[in-house]
């Protein structure tokens, strides 16, 4: 015979499959209704920023449904940067060649990640690596006040690096992009939709201002996702939303790889999840940002 606690555990787990259940009809009924009105041209003002989900289906036909194939390969944000030596004016040359490297070994798609807790390019929305860095300045300058002194080297040489390339006028991900189809290469771009690293010390510079609010981080779990954004709170959904669309306008891609595997937890408690979920729309998000 259960018990009481079992049985309660039982309704609640009911209601939030009730509730994401409900969340998705909500959404996929405001979608059609959005739709429908711009078949019609009777587009509802309050409704400028919803996407029809007619589009979100098209775009899942024809060649964009196509299975990848050939040698995949991921580039971390951060990788090419910290083991590279960039000699002055030939950045663009550095990362030609760092492509040329992969075409050379077979690689057929290229998913470019451009961030972590900030982007690795000058983002119109998002903070880059090296804001409040002075390349003049020393390693004892407040930037790296936290970082230990064994690792300024080379944290100096990562975001130098980034900075060096960003001042020769070189837009990394556009010449990624650029050499990649130079080799037939897909290029792609990867997001990293909840990081975590550094996440013992908020001081730390891989961090943006975003990652400096207690209030928005997941509440109620101890452990090495705690301090991960909770996706309750439309501020952290509408800070990677533009940087989805920052990256769907400004750069000539193939595919835009979503990485929530970053952070898998999204949510506080099991209630949490249930309470947000159904009230705050996620699945509307995930519904809006495929149609983008």
């Amino acid at each position: 015979m259960r018990s009481i606690k079992q049985t309660r555990m039982s309704v609640l787990e009911f209601a939030l499959i009730a509730g994401i259940i409900g969340s998705i009809l909500a959404c996929m009924n405001s979608q059609l209704e959005s739709g429908l009105q711009a078949t019609t041209g009777q587009q509802d003002p309050t409704d400028q920023n919803e996407v029809v989900l007619k589009k979100t289906f098209d775009k899942a036909d024809g060649a964009e449904n196509q299975k990848l194939k050939g040698l995949l390969h991921n580039e971390d944000c951060t990788d090419f940067f910290a083991h590279q030596n960039f000699p002055p004016g030939k950045a663009g040359k550095i990362v030609d060649r760092y492509v040329d490297v992969l075409a050379d070994a077979g690689v057929t798609v290229l998913m470019l990640n451009t961030n972590a807790r900030r982007t690795n390019y000058r983002s119109k929305v998002w903070e880059s690596f090296w804001d409040g860095y002075d390349p003049k300045g020393t390693d004892d300058q407040s930037y790296f006040a936290v970082v230990p002194t064994e690792q300024r080297e080379s944290y100096r040489k990562l975001i130098g690096n980034m900075l060096a390339t960003h001042n020769e006028g070189v837009d990394y991900p556009a010449r990624v992009i650029q050499r990649c189809r130079h080799h037939g290469i897909s290029p792609w771009i990867s997001l990293r939709m909840n990081d975590v690293h550094f996440n013992d010390n908020l001081d730390h510079p891989f961090h943006s201002s975003i990652w400096r609010k207690p209030k928005l981080f997941r509440q109620g779990h101890p452990g090495y996702f705690a301090r991960a954004l909770d996706y309750s709170h439309p501020e952290v959904r509408d800070h990677y939303r533009a940087l989805i669309v920052e990256t769907l306008e400004r750069y000539d891609i193939e595919g835009l790889r979503i990485k929530m595997g970053s952070g898998p937890i999204l949510f506080g408690t099991v209630y949490a999840i249930f309470l947000n979920v159904s009230r705050t729309g996620l699945f509307c998000w995930f519904f809006d940002v495929r149609g983008l």
